[in-house]
């Protein structure tokens, strides 16, 4: 069973750094949190990289590719922090301690 979890957390791992590498996620530069962009037609001719890591995912880059998207679709389109103004009131605070 131990080796089980490992399998799965080693693929959420390898589907995570393809999503990032492909530029399905993306990190915001002011508070980390993940973020996605609109699925579209992301350069996945990079994926070539994983293939000792293929045998995860029944030997395809396809199903690899399939889990960054799944993946990549658990995230909202922006970074959560600066939708709801966090980040805004975080700049204005640093900006007005510099004056």
């Amino acid at each position: 069973m131990a080796q089980q979890v490992d399998t799965d957390r080693l693929m959420r791992i390898v589907a995570e750094h393809v999503a990032f590498e492909t530029g399905l996620l993306f990190e915001c530069p002011l508070h980390g949190e993940r973020y996605r962009r609109p699925l579209g037609n992301a350069e996945l001719a990079r994926t070539s990289s994983y293939a000792p890591l293929l045998p995860l995912f029944r030997d395809s880059a396809e199903e690899l590719i399939a889990a960054a998207r799944t993946l990549a679709a658990c995230y909202g389109c922006e970074c959560t922090h600066c939708v709801s103004g966090v980040g805004q009131t975080r700049r204005r605070s640093q900006e007005r301690s510099i004056m």
